[in-house]
């Protein structure tokens, strides 16, 4: 396993080299550049909010203490950055999360229902950021015509969270689980 990870690196590194080749070496200096050191209190300032989100996350377990934070810290960084940078609809750095919290003794119920919780109150918090925002646009531009529409939006998102809340209070899971129990073992997860 150790030798796919490091292969896998490696041909991470390798591609990352060849893209910085292929476009040049010295437009790529010239962005970084023009980012200047901003950049990196942008990329410190970002460590905040991923602390806050590993905190928020890691109060869902019943029992936090028996993986130190900078455990579930490495987790929460390696979802938003699988997330963030492969193809996976946001869904394939949440799996990944999940594994690497198994690999940490967490029971794969509670793991897997962490995520769950994990996905509704982002997902919530971000309908608080958008009303926020569509708030913000009409008291100082007055308008109404984009605010009716992302409001629109936002009454149907809010619909189909709602529904997502009650369909994991009727068991979604649970049931979901139960079928899928026989096509997952210990080993292939």
């Amino acid at each position: 396993m150790k030798t796919y990870a490091y292969a896998t690196a490696l041909g991470g590194l390798a591609l990352a080299t060849g893209l910085i080749l292929y476009h040049g070496v010295a437009l790529v200096l010239q962005a970084l550049q023009a980012a200047g050191y901003g950049l990196i209190g942008i990329i410190l300032f970002h460590l905040i909010p991923l602390a806050w989100d590993t905190l928020a996350w890691r109060a869902l377990f019943p029992e936090p203490a028996k993986c130190p934070f900078s455990r579930f810290m490495r987790a929460r960084w390696i979802k938003e950055s699988v997330n963030n940078l492969l193809p996976v609809a946001q869904l394939g750095g949440r799996l990944v999360a999940v594994r690497l919290l198994i690999r940490e003794g967490i029971a794969a119920e509670i793991a897997g229902a962490s995520i769950v919780v994990d996905l509704t109150l982002a997902v919530l918090t971000q309908l608080g950021f958008t009303l926020f925002g569509v708030g913000l646009l009409v008291s100082l531009t007055q308008e109404k015509g984009i605010a009716l529409s992302v409001l629109g939006g936002v009454a149907i998102m809010s619909a189909l969270v709602a529904g997502f809340v009650f369909l994991q209070r009727r068991g979604l899971f649970e049931g979901l689980m139960t079928r899928l129990s026989p096509f997952i073992t210990e080993e292939r997860w």
